[in-house]
């Protein structure tokens, strides 16, 4: 159970959607008395969302606290009202902490992540590095110290048969996991990914469609709304009479509901009966996100899980031949798409810090340092120090800086949400 606190008929609109679609159960309040003489249930996995426009005295969250011991106290506030020239910290006593923009799909991330985040008050990620210095200051307080790494990347040669066009696969653990999907893809009515939060699990989805049939045919990507039993039927119908190997993402497992679910576990059941079904189903689940699940999403997965080996989607730690092509690859991207961009290269020693910190980063927090400082960078070649300026930093300079490089992309409001 979710309960959240809020004044604003917007917010509340934008979170009970949301919630809704994430199959956790919402009480909304516009009191703090009322939240905090609620009969409230003594789950752990119940949290609080207290929007902090709601004038709130000083010593609320330790009544709060002290009144429900077992919740988890999260803070969220409007994007739209913050002023990006100020530095925000989170108020003491919150677990966790976030900026709530339009961006529907950004917005349900940020809840996710704050509800995933099972940590005690003011202490940081394992994954993330604090950075003392203001991530809106272009100079460098202090010299920093040079990185002990050769300036030339090389990378190892891959593998026969590891060709890749998806998945950057130069590191020996990932042309491992490329041939695991290859055997995989042959033997498996379903592929599970399974990776700590950050992997790319769509890339990886993608690159199984390619090693199969070489994307002669499109990889489908159906979301929660969109599974049936009928319409996995009709994808099943139309791979048949192709004559080859296809294949269907449906996303993580925290995004799956219950008649989501029981239509996968039918459909498998359905492929095994055949006698060659050309079609291949993947899902994918992060380590730890089973607290989030519903007690009947959980049950239904854990019994498809057993049936199946998943494969596990390597960390950034293991992988420092892949950082290089991975950055240069986005900046190209990034500039094909978007043109106007001052930014034209990546220097060696920023490539150099992006290997050495890899350790600290998953892979969605390096796309979104690329791309945050690929957007904010007022030079025509990213250095270290770029990096750490746009890099990982507490959860609300974060959030604006995300938000700053999207207005860089996308000039409109309109643009970002179309």
């Amino acid at each position: 159970m979710i309960h959240v606190l809020t004044q604003d008929r917007i917010a509340k609109s934008q979170l009970s959607l949301i919630l809704r679609e994430l199959g956790q159960d919402t009480t909304f309040y516009t009191e703090f008395d009322s939240l905090i003489d609620a009969d409230l249930p003594a789950q752990n996995s119940d949290a609080v969302l207290i929007d902090l426009h709601v004038a709130l005295p000083s010593e609320t969250f330790s009544q709060l606290k002290a009144a429900h011991p077992e919740l988890r106290l999260i803070g969220f506030q409007n994007h739209a009202s913050v002023d990006t020239e100020s530095h925000i910290e989170k108020p003491d006593g919150l677990h966790q902490f976030f900026l709530l923009p339009a961006h529907a799909e950004r917005a349900k991330t940020r809840i996710k992540s704050a509800l995933k985040d099972n940590s005690s008050p003011n202490k940081r990620s394992n994954n993330r590095k604090s950075y003392t210095q203001s991530p809106f200051t272009r100079a460098a307080t202090q010299a920093h110290k040079r990185l002990k790494i050769p300036k030339k990347h090389t990378t190892q040669a891959q593998e026969p048969g590891t060709t890749t066009r998806y998945v950057t696969a130069h590191s020996a653990a990932t042309s491992g996991l490329i041939q695991s999907i290859k055997q995989a893809a042959k033997q498996q009515t379903a592929i599970i990914l399974n990776g700590n939060e950050g992997a790319e699990f769509e890339i990886v989805a993608r690159e199984i469609n390619f090693q199969a049939n070489a994307d002669r045919h499109n990889m489908c990507v159906i979301e929660n709304d969109e599974i049936s039993l009928d319409t996995l039927e009709k994808i099943e119908s139309s791979a048949n009479r192709n004559k080859e190997l296809s294949f269907c993402y449906l996303g993580k497992i925290d995004d799956l509901n219950e008649d989501s679910m029981q239509a996968i576990q039918l459909f498998i059941q359905h492929l095994e009966h055949l006698r060659n079904p050309h079609l291949r189903l993947i899902i994918a689940y992060e380590n730890g996100c089973e607290y989030l699940l519903p007690n009947r999403v959980s049950e239904i997965f854990k019994s498809i899980k057993k049936r199946f080996n998943p494969l596990s989607i390597p960390d950034l730690s293991e992988r420092s031949e892949d950082i290089s092509p991975i950055c240069l690859n986005l900046l190209s991207a990034l500039r094909t798409a978007h043109p106007f961009l001052r930014v034209k290269s990546i220097s060696d020693a920023g490539i150099d810090y992006l290997i050495q910190t890899r350790h600290t980063l998953n892979y969605a927090q390096l796309i979104r340092i690329l791309r945050n400082s690929i957007a904010l960078s007022q030079r025509s070649s990213i250095s270290p120090e770029d990096f750490k300026n746009y890099g990982e930093s507490e959860t609300t300079t974060q959030h604006l800086l995300e938000s700053m490089a999207d207005e860089q992309f996308f000039p409109s409001s309109e643009a970002v949400n179309s």
